[in-house]
Order: C-alpha cells, then sequence, then structure tokens
C-alpha cells in the first residue's frame, strides 16, 4: 500500500491531476513532518518525566468532577509537551545541523566497487 501510495505521488505531482493535493499540502502535517525526528527521539521520555513532574503539581489543582478524566488529561499534556519539546529540539538543535548541508557536496551517484 505505501508502495502504491509513493508512486502515485510521484507519477501524478506534476501533472495536476494528484488527488488529495490538500493532504500533501497541509501546513499542520509539514510541521509535524518537520518535527517528526524530535517526536521519535522523546515520545518514550514525555510521559515518564510529566508523570513525575508537571502532572504531580497540577493533578492537586483540579477540581473533583475532572478526577474522572485524568488519564485524557495526561495524554493532552504528553501531546503538548512532546510536540513543544520536539519543536524545541528543530530549531534549536537540528536546524544548526541543516544549515551545514550548503558546505557539503552533494553527488546521486555513488561509485561503484567493482571485483578484481
Amino acid at each position: 500500500m505505501a508502495l502504491w501510495l509513493f508512486s502515485y505521488i510521484i507519477c501524478y505531482r506534476d501533472e495536476g491531476r494528484l488527488k488529495g493535493r490538500w493532504i500533501l499540502d497541509n501546513k499542520l502535517l509539514i510541521f509535524l513532518g518537520k518535527i517528526s525526528y524530535g517526536i521519535y527521539l522523546y515520545h518514550n521520555f514525555v510521559p515518564v518525566i510529566n508523570h513525575y513532574t508537571l502532572s504531580r503539581w497540577l493533578d492537586s489543582y483540579l477540581p473533583a468532577f475532572m478526577q474522572d478524566h485524568i488519564e485524557k488529561l495526561h495524554l493532552a499534556e504528553n501531546l503538548v509537551l512532546l510536540v513543544l519539546l520536539s519543536w524545541l529540539s528543530f530549531v534549536l538543535i537540528e536546524k544548526r545541523f541543516l544549515g551545514l548541508k550548503k558546505y557539503f557536496e552533494y553527488s546521486p551517484e555513488r561509485p561503484v566497487a567493482t571485483a578484481k
């Protein structure tokens, strides 16, 4: 399925016949794609850190009727913290390394090792 999707996008991207282009041009999805490496790196650590820090502090201020939805609130906290941390990581760390690309030459041709 993924191979078909990539093939479809590559074949029809310039012809104007690409259906669902609004998905590919969606600003939220583009933003999430930019910070996706940070999401991948931090997604396991944020819930643990949040559990021992922010959640303990915030839970004491919640009204009693919100206690039934505490898991959903923690999930929302984790999501916001993960996106924020990933964005900060992208801006403060990744962008600097991406800026170094201009100092390196890119050659799509790789030397082929020949057997002797």
